[in-house]
């Protein structure tokens, strides 16, 4: 029988990288935010639907995949070049890691 092994819900940058990181989202990517739900297992975030906020979120995926390996990351394109909505989700506790990050501005 094979050991399941969870991933913390944690980020593994250092607080000064973490604040930096959180600084740079909140000016540059995340303050394109139209609307941002709560799921059950995490947020969901909606963004503009054109070509760069597109590229700049699968960037973040490819960034966040690294320090918060915990994290499912979701993209959805609505037709017509409509919104992007980035849902992310993970383990019990993400929602509220999320909600707390949200919250920090330093």
């Amino acid at each position: 029988m094979q050991e399941s092994r969870s991933t913390p819900i944690a980020c593994t940058l250092s607080l000064t990288d973490q604040k930096e990181r959180h600084e740079h989202l909140q000016k540059g990517l995340f303050s394109r935010v139209a609307e941002t739900t709560e799921l059950p297992d995490g947020r969901a975030y909606q963004f503009p639907g054109d070509e760069e906020t597109a590229r700049e979120l699968v960037e973040f995926i490819n960034f966040e995949r690294h320090c918060c390996a915990f994290s499912t990351f979701e993209l959805h394109f609505a037709p017509e070049h409509g919104p992007i909505t980035l849902s992310l989700h993970g383990p019990e506790g993400t929602r509220e890691f999320l909600e707390s990050y949200d919250r920090n501005d330093g």
